[in-house]
């Protein structure tokens, strides 16, 4: 549920998307501050051939920095058929 307080001038966007096929949530993550660049990373998220490390996904932006910001962050798992 997310609900913006009234009166404090803070606009905000939420995104719902609805996946069929999938086995679940995989990474997940969350990352908030006051004021500065927006900015979350997702560690260890899988990846696949050529490429058998897993990596880091740094999601980020540098405007504005002045706000309060909050992210979230979910892989989808897809179902292997």
């Amino acid at each position: 549920m997310s609900q913006p307080v009234v009166g404090t001038g803070f606009h905000g966007s939420l995104t719902v998307i609805a996946v069929t096929n999938d086995s679940g949530p995989g990474t997940v993550g969350q990352a908030s501050a006051p004021s500065g660049a927006l900015d979350i990373r997702l560690p260890g998220v899988p990846t696949t051939v050529p490429f058998t490390v897993n990596t880091l996904v740094d999601i980020h932006d540098t405007a504005p920095t002045n706000d309060q910001w909050n992210y979230a962050a979910v892989e989808i798992v897809a179902t292997h058929q």
